[in-house]
């Protein structure tokens, strides 16, 4: 019965309220950062927001954490379209009023486009450890 109830939540959910303009486009040239992407995985924390564990999502990352793994394993049912694959991008969960993620795409070199995101499917179907 739960599962109904979040699919008639999602549903209704209502339209974005902002039209937003697109973010600019990844160029097609974009450098590494001065880091590897795997250095860049793991665990944060921050006075401000608490602890943050950032999941390296779009490619495949033997090492990652078991909360990172299961993340990495359902994002597209959690966040269906929010991962290009073809672009390196760290997801992380926390909890925080008006959204259940954070996502970090690659740009270039050492910047990232940063979004947050709200998920009812996480709340309601996949349980996912919290930090």
């Amino acid at each position: 019965m739960e599962e109904d109830r979040c699919a008639i939540r999602i549903v209704a959910m209502p339209p974005p309220i902002l039209n937003l303009p697109l973010a600019t486009p990844r160029p097609t040239d974009a450098q590494s950062p001065s880091v590897d992407f795997t250095a860049l995985a793991g665990k944060y924390h921050s006075d401000a927001y608490g602890p943050l564990e950032l999941c390296l999502v779009s490619t495949t990352f033997p090492t990652a954490s078991s909360s990172c793994k299961v993340l990495a394993a359902n994002v597209s049912k959690i966040l269906p379209g929010a991962v290009n694959t073809s672009i390196p991008t760290f997801i992380g969960t926390w909890d925080s009023t008006g959204s259940s993620h954070i996502r970090l795409s690659h740009f270039s070199g050492d910047r990232f486009n940063v979004s947050v995101l709200w998920s009812v499917v996480s709340a309601c179907k996949i349980p996912l450890a919290r930090n």
